[in-house]
């Protein structure tokens, strides 16, 4: 029995990938039948329902199980014949396969995240992880990571007594912020193995088995998010491995990581611009204290950008009226105008600045650091330009105000590009 659903387990971990998109399906010419498996939240528990990453909703007519929990994430197999719904519906009614129950994989309250101590450090190795023999990590829902586990177990004669081998293991996720840096964005995290056993208790473990582990990072995020001031922008977890014993001795220390997805925050986007504007100083300071140069991008020029052309693209509306196609192409065209220029106007403002440092200030290129300048230092044209897109009267005002551009420079050359007053003699 254990060596069986070791052996299940051991395929998932080889075979399935943790970003694949359940909806692609192959069909042969006659074979229609789907199987796939599933890392899913539980929405419903009559009839038991189980959302992908992607927004997908597998139904499962056949079961009725109110013992799910409500949002905690399921890993099971389920098919479905693609003769009768397509692989992309929205919901798909679905079977499990050979017999497969969904079983939760989200981590108990005890296995963390939380703040790294002496009782939930590693007792034990993992038997690898991150590694070619094994599926890596991944973020599920932009909540939960997911991490597949193979670990040193115990094999016992009778099911009861593997499972209370199984139950004597945990795996705690901790973090220790104590020494973070304001302005950091790299969020790391440990895996703990800990194995309880009796005190007098000898446990020889010389077999592997594997499970996963969803843990939920919100509460973590938003420690982190307090500590920095900022929300991470990549995740690193950091695992003891040993794939020759059950030993801390001689134990590797393993790794992975991954880049964040970029969430469009308007609040923080609101926030920065509304700082420039009001206490310059204050927000360059801040934005000094980014590790990414090239957050500026996705966190303030692109949406700078698209919220001016939607302005104006929302004020040629308004000014030439909705009736008929020519009033649309004109709003359309005004908006693919504004969005060029400001793009074009962006990056060569960075470039003019970049090439002026290295010649009258010689300072060395840095393109990534004049580009995350320049992108904050146009907050003024952009906030001008998304008020008289919607207003278009009130460009005369909005010219005078221009000149505020000036003083945000002023304010940000010394603290962001370092540059010091020149004295001539």
């Amino acid at each position: 029995m254990f060596m069986k659903q070791m052996k299940f387990l051991l395929v998932a971990l080889m075979t399935v990938l943790m970003g694949m998109s359940v909806t692609s399906c192959m069909n042969g010419d006659d074979n229609t039948i789907y199987t796939g498996p599933a890392f899913a939240k539980c929405t419903n528990y009559f009839p038991a329902t189980f959302e992908l990453a992607n927004g997908q909703k597998l139904v499962v007519n056949e079961l009725s199980m109110p013992n799910l929990n409500i949002g905690e994430i399921y890993f099971f197999y389920y098919q479905f014949d693609t003769a009768q719904q397509p692989g992309n519906s929205q919901t798909l009614d679905v079977t499990l396969y050979a017999g497969s129950t969904p079983t939760s994989i989200s981590a108990k309250s005890t296995e963390g995240p939380e703040k790294a101590a002496d009782y939930n450090e590693a007792t034990a190795p993992l038997y690898t992880f991150n590694s070619d023999t094994s599926t890596q990590p991944g973020i599920l829902f932009d909540q939960y990571l997911v991490i597949p586990i193979m670990y040193w177990v115990k094999v016992e004669s009778t099911d009861e007594k593997q499972k209370e081998e199984l139950n004597k293991h945990s795996f705690i996720l901790t973090y220790d912020f104590d020494e973070l840096a304001s302005g950091s964005t790299e969020l790391v995290l440990n895996l703990n193995h800990v194995i309880k056993d009796g005190s007098e208790e000898t446990v020889t473990r010389d077999k592997y088995t594997s499970t996963y582990k969803a843990y939920n990072l919100s509460s973590v995020i938003y420690a982190f998010k307090q500590a920095t001031g900022v929300e991470p922008t990549k995740i690193k977890v950091n695992a003891k491995t040993n794939s020759s014993k059950n030993s801390l001795d001689g134990a590797a220390n393993s790794t992975w990581s991954e880049t964040l997805k970029n969430k469009l925050n308007y609040k923080e986007l609101f926030n920065i611009a509304m700082k420039l504007i009001s206490s310059p100083a204050k927000a360059w300071e801040e934005i000094s204290m980014e590790e990414d140069r090239r957050k500026v991008f996705m966190a303030f020029v692109y949406p700078m950008i698209g919220l001016c052309g939607l302005s104006v693209f929302i004020g040629s509306l308004l000014t030439n009226g909705w009736g008929g196609p020519q009033s649309f192409q004109i709003a359309m065209t005004n908006c693919c105008a504004v969005a060029v220029a400001l793009f074009g106007g962006y990056f060569l403002a960075a470039y003019a600045i970049n090439e002026m440092g290295v010649r009258m200030f010689g300072m060395p290129a840095n393109a990534p650091l004049t580009q995350q300048f320049a992108g904050y230092a146009l907050v003024v044209p952009f906030l001008l330009q998304i008020v008289t897109g919607l207003l278009p009267d009130f460009r005369i005002i909005a010219w005078l105000f221009q000149f505020y551009i000036v003083y945000v420079v002023w304010e940000g050359a010394p603290i962001l590009m370092q540059v010091e007053e020149k004295k001539y003699d």
